[in-house]
């Protein structure tokens, strides 16, 4: 049987779009679908988040990576050493063809590729899944279950016009090569976010979810009375996720994060989002091949 392995990198909305890619490919191959996370054994700024949503997707074993790698190492010696499992890639090792992302853009040829796969990239664009979007949406459904205060929360947005609205800063705004290179949207961005849904929908209520909370409070004037969301960390983004995608309208900040808070919602609602999305557009997606056609676009400065 063919196996499509998609390395998984990055922060739970980068992981999410490489593995909603993947699972496009397996289906188009019918292949089964590994995750790669061995990336994480090293990278300390985010961690593999994907075991509490509803998908069903094995880890490669850390053996059957090194061997991809070329590290070396025979099946008995790992076994001596404790590493030995059995497979999770039906398929011989050697016969993986890596597909590395040429561009952040989407590449219609990659879903034209057959045969065993390794996916080495962000794919950025909801063109890979697309036409199973359902699927990606159940896959995506968060099985953990919320504690008393995020239930509290799911219940006062579930009853009313409910808008989120992210902030995205950390290392956005902390790391000068990060800024340089993402970029970010202004209070100018915002208020101008915040007086279009209330043209179009009236009487609101705003839920601001951030990773840089208090600076939220001090610095966003929202009209009526906001819900400031600090319930959760970076243990557990995928509560603030699943609080974001119960709302029905999203102002979203240009963080892949937020970008799935607002696609997992509600298809009758309002999305608004920055129509620039890298400042350096080398190193990242454009807005024109990330955001949905029908997204509402506001330039980061504050502009229609």
């Amino acid at each position: 049987m063919n196996t499509i392995l998609v390395r998984l990198i990055g922060g739970l909305g980068n992981q999410m779009f490489q593995y909603a890619a993947g699972k496009r490919m397996a289906l188009l191959n019918g292949a089964a679908l590994v995750l790669d996370t061995s990336a994480f054994r090293s990278y300390k700024l985010h961690r593999f988040s994907l075991q509490h949503f509803e998908l069903e997707a094995p880890e490669a074993r850390d053996w059957e990576m090194r061997r991809i790698r070329g590290e070396g190492g025979v099946r008995s010696l790992l076994a001596r050493l404790g590493d030995w499992h059995g497979p999770v890639i039906q398929t011989p090792l050697s016969s993986l063809q890596k597909v590395v992302e040429s561009g952040f853009e989407y590449d219609e040829k990659v879903l034209g590729m057959r045969g065993s796969l390794y996916l080495d990239g962000y794919w950025q664009s909801p063109r890979y899944f697309e036409p199973i979007a359902e699927e990606i949406r159940k896959d995506f459904r968060v099985k953990t279950e919320p504690g008393p205060g995020n239930k509290e929360m799911a219940e006062r947005i579930l009853s009313t016009n409910a808008v989120s609205l992210h902030v995205r800063r950390g290392d956005y705004t902390a790391n000068a090569k990060t800024q340089s290179i993402h970029g970010g949207c202004s209070t100018a961005y915002y208020e101008a976010a915040v007086r279009r849904v209330c043209e179009l929908e009236g009487d609101v209520c705003f839920f601001v979810f951030s990773d840089e909370i208090e600076w939220a409070r001090q610095h966003l004037n929202l009209p009526g009375k906001p819900v400031f969301v600090d319930l959760n960390s970076a243990l557990n983004n995928y509560d603030d996720l699943r609080l974001m995608s119960l709302c029905r309208h999203h102002i979203i900040a240009n963080s892949s994060f937020s970008w799935w808070g607002a696609w997992l919602g509600r298809p009758d609602g309002i999305t608004i989002a920055p129509s620039r999305w890298m400042n350096d557009s080398a190193k990242g997606p454009s807005a024109e091949g990330i955001l949905p056609p029908p997204w509402i676009k506001i330039s980061p400065e504050g502009v229609a």
